[in-house]
């Protein structure tokens, strides 16, 4: 379990770095306790992070690592990859994203194979 659980912690350090080292605009969904880990612990601060988006009202209108959290509908930029940072609710907000809101942005997830 501990070797699962190391390698999992390094495939999610190795994209997160891959985003960074891309130098594409980024907005990253979920600005939980997940997101903050990820500030801290890996190379995410580092990323050209350009919005945090996040149903959750509480969150929206403020701002994370000096970049604004925004509601999924103040979201506009086509152009920007999304990176889904929270491993409890990665696929509903992947299906929220393709689904519901029928964006086409890429959108990297952390967990899904």
């Amino acid at each position: 379990m501990y070797k699962q659980s190391r390698n999992l912690e390094q495939s999610i350090q190795n994209k997160i770095s891959d985003l960074v080292d891309s130098g594409l605009p980024l907005a990253v969904w979920g600005v939980g306790t997940h997101t903050l880990r990820l500030l801290e612990t890996s190379r995410l601060s580092k990323a050209r992070i350009i919005a945090f988006i996040d149903s959750n009202v509480h969150y929206q209108g403020k701002t994370l690592a000096g970049v604004r959290i925004v509601a999924p509908s103040e979201f506009s930029d086509v152009t920007a990859d999304i990176l889904i940072s929270s491993q409890t609710a990665e696929d509903e907000i992947f299906q929220t994203i393709r689904d519901k809101l029928r964006w086409q942005n890429t959108v990297h997830r952390l967990y899904a194979n």
